[in-house]
């Protein structure tokens, strides 16, 4: 059986070229060594003929990814030509994981949250080889390898002992700076690239938007063919002047939204008060890792089914105020307008915002229980030995404290209980976390989650611990 590395970098898939054992997939289709030497077989080399009667059921699935598909493609126009153009290569992927016998993906990403690693993924479900995910861990910095056989709720730790890495010291790090109200040290480059600037964020827009309607432009009256020949080139397109729209409602809903912010201290309902700690999106923490529930508005609309009727209060994420970051456009206005707010407040919400050295529904807050798609508040406030309702399914599922919203049959009576301090889920999610991360992850080379890129000098410790990753598993 053979081992494919799916979207890996040139320098990683490198050091597997010469291995008979591993195929290597990427935007060119797969690579496979012949005779000595590596030869590139397109995707539609496979006819999809022994898959045929899953189109239909293709189809859905890819409908119901459509915050990835719109995230990367907003030709809204053109969405049923890929759709079903993104379902055949579904089909001939899978036949080609089944011609060369592979036994799993894996996977560069933490997970498949553009098209080309959602198409991957569905063909994967569909010739029943598992994928193996490299989550970023915001307490280490380190990999976690996460084994997924059908949709995200199927991902789970694969719990293998593959390094040295004691991860101890981080968790107790990470939960100090948690019981000092300090963000997490890890990942602060990539916060220090935003920009919200608005004047400098719409110059920055008609840029790029221009530079797009040239290209545009210069295609139609010139015919180049792509040297690149990428296979999944066709699941990233904009509608012209993209940026700026999305700049200019970004800014419209964000001052929409500041009119309305409450600065006072909140009254303390004698009953349980909850807290919507809303993510920043479009992001990967929100879909695919939300599943179905990865708009705050279906959140809300779930919660009232469930009997909630006291106010809901709003905390909106401090990076909804970013429009660039080093790495492109945030494209939260795809997210974010003036009507997303007004149909929070038609939901009964209100907006808050930390007062008088309060942050409510943060790590230490016991006024208020948060409620997050996959956010890192659950894991603060779990070592702070306080609960969370969680809707989605992150990587640290089955922490001690974290209550899945899939649990809760009736919200109408929650239990003052869950805002107490509780000493034995403090101790028991530091245990939980230790074990979770020591000995289990990868070193992270490649920078997956960060800002940089790979870091030659950690090459050779990655690939000892991929190989044992690969030879156990």
């Amino acid at each position: 059986m053979k081992i494919a590395l799916c979207f890996f970098d040139k320098q990683v898939s490198h050091l597997y070229e010469d291995n008979e054992n591993v195929v290597l997939f990427g935007n060119h289709g797969w690579s496979i060594l012949i005779d000595g030497v590596r030869r590139s077989i397109a995707i539609d080399h496979f006819q999809p003929l022994d898959y045929t009667k899953e189109f239909s059921q293709i189809i859905d699935t890819l409908r119901a990814n459509m915050p990835t598909i719109s995230r990367w493609n907003s030709r809204g126009d053109t969405y049923e030509l890929l759709l079903r153009r993104a379902a055949r290569q579904v089909l001939c992927i899978a036949t080609g994981l089944k011609y060369y016998g592979i036994s799993k993906c894996m996977m560069s990403t933490s997970v498949y949250h553009h098209l080309d690693s959602t198409i991957l993924d569905l063909a994967g479900r569909l010739a029943s080889v598992p994928r193996i995910y490299l989550a970023f861990n915001i307490i280490t910095g380190h990999l976690l390898p996460l084994n997924q056989i059908e949709d995200i709720v199927t991902r789970k730790v694969l719990n293998y002992e593959i390094s040295e890495y004691d991860a101890s010291a981080d968790v107790q790090a990470f939960s100090q700076r948690s019981k000092e109200n300090h963000a997490p040290k890890i990942g602060q480059d990539v916060i220090a690239s935003n920009e919200n600037n608005y004047i400098k964020a719409i110059f920055f827009s008609l840029y790029h938007d221009l530079r797009s309607v040239f290209r545009f432009t210069r295609n139609i009256l010139i015919s180049r063919k792509s040297a690149d020949n990428n296979d999944f080139a066709y699941t990233t397109d904009s509608y012209p002047f993209q940026n700026l729209n999305q700049v200019i409602a970004q800014r419209k809903a964000l001052l929409y939204c500041e009119k309305k912010l409450t600065g006072v201290p909140l009254p303390v309902n004698p009953r349980v008060n909850l807290i919507i700690m809303a993510h920043f999106q479009p992001e990967a923490s929100s879909f695919p890792e939300g599943g179905k529930l990865c708009n705050h508005i279906d959140i809300i609309y779930k919660l009232r089914s469930l009997g909630y009727g006291d106010k809901l209060y709003y905390k909106e994420h401090f990076a909804s105020s970013f429009y660039f970051t080093s790495v492109g456009a945030t494209q939260v206005g795809a997210y974010r307008n003036i009507d997303y707010y007004k149909h929070l407040e038609s939901l009964n919400c209100l907006f808050v915002k930390d007062v008088a050295g309060e942050k409510y529904g943060g790590a230490r807050c016991r006024k208020y229980l948060p409620v997050t798609i996959t956010g890192t508040v659950a894991v603060e406030r779990a070592l702070n030995g306080l609960h969370t309702i969680v809707t989605g399914f992150p990587w640290y599922k089955g922490l001690p404290g974290v209550i899945h919203i899939d649990d809760l049959a009736d919200l109408s009576s929650l239990s003052s209980d869950l805002l107490l301090f509780n000493e034995t889920i403090a101790r028991e999610s530091h245990e939980f976390l230790v074990s979770l991360l020591s000995n289990k992850t990868l070193t992270n080379a490649s920078g997956i989650g960060l800002t940089g890129k790979l870091d030659d000098t950690l090459v050779g410790k990655f690939k000892c611990e991929f190989d044992k990753l690969l030879e156990i598993f």
